[in-house]
């Protein structure tokens, strides 16, 4: 185990209240360590502060966070046949539903009253229950299982996939997508919402393998997506940072300092250039998320 920050949660508090107004769960620990496990890739915090129903409730205010246009779901659904049977683990209000072939029978699990209010609104067969207990009560029904965006959330995330993988048929395909560590992510300053007690996990290309080798799962395919216009600007400052890092200078993953007005001011200005350039090259450039698509040893 490679200790990689030591990041104090205080800090965490004060830029989720001056950036975007919103008061997290309060924690015992005076501050979060970010590890690395030197046998599966995966970065993790400890503790693992998760956000509660009024941290997530209050997310919702924020119109990027439930998405119906995602490139995940795009990739995602190459894989998905007619007539197949799909189970979403966190649907959210079933956004995803909408995207698959017409043939296809749908699932839900959310644990979000009113995301689950507004799928089942829309039709949409949507269960308040975890992943644990649906598992046990069907197993093997479903040919493919996605999650999308929600193992970085849960602190166990080995129990959420064996539950998962019992849900399949012998020949089923379980999809995950997550934010990857291994995109412009890994050098952002004060994304609080990479951090506990919203993302308690980080995951890599080499954690993202990890799973297949752990449950005998076989990786069919693993994709970056390409980066949006929504996370350009992000992505020019986490660039601006990495030049700064690989020059000498020590920046942290969480600043107070960095969360002034002059610092962003600064910031913003400095990473303009980037951002120009990076708009006029039009070339391939890794975006947020990774999806990985597994199959179900037989």
């Amino acid at each position: 185990m490679r200790l990689r920050e030591t990041i104090p949660y205080d800090s965490v508090r004060h830029v989720y209240r001056n950036l975007h107004g919103l008061a997290i769960p309060a924690s015992d620990a005076a501050d979060l360590h970010y590890l690395e496990c030197s046998g599966c890739g995966l970065r993790f915090f400890d503790p693992m502060v998760t956000g509660d129903a009024l941290f997530y409730e209050q997310l919702q205010s924020f119109p990027w966070y439930y998405l119906a246009e995602k490139e995940e779901y795009d990739i995602a659904k190459r894989f998905i046949s007619e007539r197949s049977s799909v189970l979403e683990i966190g649907c959210g209000s079933g956004k995803f539903a909408a995207r698959l072939p017409s043939a296809c029978t749908y699932r839900g699990l959310e644990f979000n009253d009113e995301a689950v209010r507004k799928a089942q609104a829309s039709g949409l067969r949507v269960d308040r229950m975890s992943i644990e207990e649906f598992a046990r009560q069907e197993p093997g029904a479903f040919d493919v299982v996605c999650c999308f965006q929600v193992l970085e959330h849960v602190a166990s995330p080995a129990s959420l996939i064996s539950a998962a993988i019992r849900l399949l048929t012998p020949a089923g395909l379980l999809i995950i997508s997550v934010p990857s560590e291994d995109s412009f992510m890994f050098d952002e300053l004060n994304n609080v919402f990479n951090v506990p007690p919203h993302h308690v996990t980080r995951w890599t290309d080499a954690a993202m393998e990890s799973i297949a080798r752990l449950n005998e799962l076989q990786l069919v395919r693993l994709e970056h997506e390409e980066l949006s216009a929504m996370h350009l600007r992000p992505y020019a400052k986490a660039r601006l940072l990495r030049s700064l890092r690989r020059a000498g200078f020590k920046v942290p993953m969480i600043s107070r300092f960095a969360a002034t007005y002059p610092v962003r001011a600064a910031m913003a200005v400095a990473s303009k250039p980037i951002e120009w350039a990076t708009r006029a090259a039009k070339r391939s450039v890794r975006g947020h998320s990774v999806v990985a698509v597994y199959a179900k040893s037989q």
